[in-house]
């Protein structure tokens, strides 16, 4: 840790000098998560009540933290501290990767894998329309990404610039970093973060400047009227055959960018 992050401790009324803490290092990785895991509503956008579990199980691995706010927002929350020797960039693409694996999995197995990991029903917790966006965050893999570090460098500030830039509106890239040290039975915590107010003005700019599709503006936007009636026929077609799951099949971006999403299932699988 540099200098200027140097944490000192001084008993109130002791007139000696300010000294270095016993320790200012994690056990490990698994107790900043349990850290992180207790207190969720640190990390930016993620406000206080909000539930967490550990080691959540997807078919990338285990997601070292995930967390569900009362409105139906998902985070992902990938935990490295300084010693640990991958780069920055590694653990970055873990997060997008456990993100991936969670859309891909589907809402089912998410709510599954969130009980066996000991998160209460989210049936019973969130109102329906949460629950009704929180499938629609993981059907449409808008989930929010977050890195948790003892220290945040200018490379991991580099990497949530970047992908802030160029991921949806909807998704937010934030570092939170937490301080760590211990003295006799007193533990200090100072938490810090990045890429909040980045991923804020990412997110009013969406709601604000730029207008969400919908089915009938991407359709009238089709200026030919040939290619309009085919791309309603294809449509129309495609939402009678889908299996009703429950799911929206398509959704479309925002403008001016945004396009034509689309689930498809192959033999069953989605």
């Amino acid at each position: 840790m540099s200098d200027s992050n140097r944490i000192l401790v001084h008993r109130f009324g002791d007139p000696g000098p300010w000294s270095a803490p016993e320790s200012s290092t994690y056990a490990n990785e698994a107790h900043l998560q349990e850290v992180l895991a207790a207190s969720p509503h640190w990390i930016p956008g993620v406000p206080e009540g909000s539930l967490s579990v550990r080691e959540l199980p997807t078919s990338a691995g285990p997601a070292d933290v995930v967390i569900v706010t009362a409105d139906g927002a998902l985070t992902v929350v990938e935990c490295k501290l300084e010693s640990n020797p991958e780069k920055r960039r590694m653990v970055i693409g873990q997060v997008i990767d456990y993100a991936a694996a969670i859309s891909g999995d589907g809402f089912d197995s998410f709510r599954t894998a969130w009980t066996t990991r000991g998160g209460p029903d989210l049936g019973a917790w969130i109102a329906p329309e949460g629950l009704e966006e929180l499938r629609m965050r993981i059907d449409n893999a808008t989930i929010g990404l977050c890195l948790a570090v003892d220290r945040i460098d200018r490379e991991l500030q580099r990497l949530v610039e970047y992908l802030n830039r160029i991921t949806h509106d909807a998704i937010s890239v934030t570092a939170l970093q937490l301080s760590y040290a211990r003295h006799n039975d007193l533990e200090l915590l100072v938490p810090s973060t990045f890429g909040g107010e980045i991923a804020a003005a990412k997110a009013a700019h969406g709601d604000g400047q730029s207008d969400r599709w919908t089915r009938q503006s991407f359709i009238a936007a089709v200026e030919d009227p040939d290619d309009q009636n085919i791309l309603s026929q294809i449509l129309n077609h495609l939402d009678e055959n889908h299996p009703p799951d429950g799911g929206d099949l398509f959704w479309y971006g925002t403008r001016p960018r945004g396009g034509l999403f689309c689930r498809v299932h192959v033999e069953g699988p989605r």
